[in-house]
């Protein structure tokens, strides 16, 4: 176990919230490139033109209820104030709950992190902090009423989970390097003629062509702390090399230990924040949608449905109403269970056709209440559409929340692809978790202060499937839900032939191809959905 944390130390491993990956993209030939068509334009788009063309004889039957479960959004967007679901049970301010479903002013949708006076919580910290706040002082202080398995469980699932304990783990870790101090100057003066030849990159390449090294797994990962000191000592002579050494480490401990201690403090107030001081209850939330995290649901549901009809130079996929649905933070952030399932529950009984969701983590406290939500949405004939990560994980062999039942009738999970037809670098995958991709990278939409933006992740890609599903609805509303999962899945196109690498398990690699990385080994494609849904729909008639 001890291994395994100092190795995760120093991989410093950390959850990736929302990705804005910066790579080469050279090969994106349009702001609107996950429009185009494969074989027309020779980009892996979704053919969203060609689908339109088709559905030009086809008539509009309804806008479906697109509930956007993020970081909340700007309503005022000049490409979403018009396309906003809108609570006409609820007069807008009156701090009444009008249509008695529960919520005070949810006139177009709602925000679980705030109080019912408008305060928005701005700020949040991860899973693995919650959970190190509440069991840290138990699992350090060897109290003996803790169970092995709960020992287990923060040692494995905590600690990795959480910047805290990470921080916790280098402040007290230190004296137990100074051991090795002596022995990495050794080491260092040994393979390096003076103190001029040595770089990060130099030290690391001795450190893994020594197999004795390599073999003692805690020298050396004490070893790599070192390393990372070595450009800020690089003209400091060898012969004194030692002393700066200890000296560095001595200011990085003190360092380490004051941050963790603002951050564990400012932790406990963002918690405390959230529990009413008289009734000792979370606070129900607010109307109010507009925060600092909203950037990314305002991006999310204008993929989705930004206005079709205003003459602007940027349009969604689909004609929608929009229902914004607050339970993110912000950036290094984790949604909290009983909000994710909360607002599942809030978009299903107000009249939400599709749900998106574009987060996820590693791990979970009451992963139960998310599932009964999910299946309370199925129950509702609700689709829900997920994003499948950026970690680069196989969710075959790693869990990330929500979990779900993936041969659900009504959830698609969805990986990210690039114009090329490639998986994206940063892309979760899944033979049997992920059921297909779609574009993902450099994705132009709507951004707070009516302006646009490309970002890139799954939580890209999940709207554009969310989109195309709206699409199918709107215009053929007798399909059911399993109808629509099916056709998202049967339709698609295949990637590039090309293959990747990618890590399988724990410790293995493997070249897969695109067909390896989902369980259908496609990317979306609206023109062949809307097709075959206009056939399942003709034979309903």
């Amino acid at each position: 176990m001890k291994n395994v944390i100092l190795w995760l130390l120093l991989m410093n491993v950390t959850h990736v919230a929302f990705a804005q990956v910066e790579l080469d993209t050279s090969y994106v030939v349009s702001k609107k490139w996950h429009y185009l068509d494969p074989v027309q334009d020779t980009v892996y788009g979704i053919s969203l033109y060609k689908a339109y063309d088709f559905l030009s004889t086809f008539p509009q039957k309804r806008k479906c209820v697109v509930a956007v479960i993020d970081g909340g959004g700007e309503l005022d967007h000049v490409d979403l104030k018009n396309v906003l679901w809108t609570n006409k049970g609820e007069i807008p301010g009156n701090g009444i709950d009008d249509d008695n479903n529960g919520y005070i002013d949810d006139v177009h949708g709602w925000n679980f992190l705030g109080k019912p006076d408008g305060t928005t919580f701005q700020d949040g910290i991860s899973e693995g902090d919650r959970e190190f706040l509440k069991l840290s002082h138990r699992y350090f202080g060897r109290d003996p009423t803790m169970t092995p398995e709960q020992r287990m469980y923060f040692g494995t699932k905590v600690i990795p989970n959480s910047n805290f304990a990470k921080g916790y783990l280098q402040a007290t870790g230190i004296p137990g390097y100074v051991k090795y101090i002596e022995d990495f100057c050794t080491f260092i003066s040994t393979n390096f003629r003076d103190k001029q030849e040595v770089s990060v990159r130099k030290a690391i390449e001795k450190m893994q062509a020594d197999e004795t090294l390599r073999k003692d797994r805690e020298r050396y990962n004490a070893f790599g702390y070192f390393v990372v000191r070595l450009d800020s000592l690089k003209n400091v002579p060898l012969d004194q090399y030692e002393e700066h050494l200890v000296q560095n480490f001595e200011k990085w401990g003190t360092a380490a230990i004051t941050k963790l201690n603002e951050d564990v403090k400012k932790g406990r107030e963002i918690e405390a924040e959230k529990i009413d001081p008289v009734t000792n209850k979370r606070y129900q939330g607010n109307g109010n949608l507009a925060s600092l995290s909203m950037e990314h649901g305002t991006h999310v549901g204008g993929i989705i449905g930004a206005d079709r009809h205003n003459n602007s130079d940027f349009s969604g996929i689909a004609d929608v109403e929009l229902m914004f649905v607050r339970v993110l933070a912000g950036k290094g952030c984790d949604e909290e269970d009983q909000d994710v399932a909360n607002a599942i529950r809030y978009a299903v009984d107000n009249g939400a056709n599709i749900i998106n969701m574009s987060f996820g983590k590693f791990l979970s406290i009451d992963p139960k209440s998310v599932e009964k939500a999910l299946e309370y949405a199925k129950k509702k004939g609700v689709m829900v559409i997920m994003a499948a990560g950026n970690e680069t994980v196989n969710r075959d062999v790693v869990a990330r929340y929500p979990q779900c039942n993936s041969k659900s009738e009504n959830i698609i999970v969805v990986g990210a692809s690039d114009p090329r037809g490639m998986t994206t670098v940063f892309s979760n995958f899944g033979k049997k978790t992920v059921h297909v991709f779609a574009p993902g990278f450099k994705i132009y939409s709507a951004f707070p202060g009516s302006s646009y933006k490309e970002l890139s992740g799954t939580s890209m890609a999940a709207p554009v499937v969310t989109g195309i599903v709206a699409l199918l609805w709107n215009y053929f509303p007798e399909l059911k839900p399993k109808d629509l999962k099916k056709i998202i899945l049967d339709t698609g196109i295949e990637g590039a032939k090309w293959t990747v690498r990618r890590r399988i398990d724990a410790d293995k690699y493997k070249e897969l191809s695109f067909k390896d990385m989902s369980v259908t080994g496609k990317i979306v494609n609206a023109e062949n959905a809307v097709k075959k849904a206009a056939e399942i729909a003709a034979k309903k008639k």
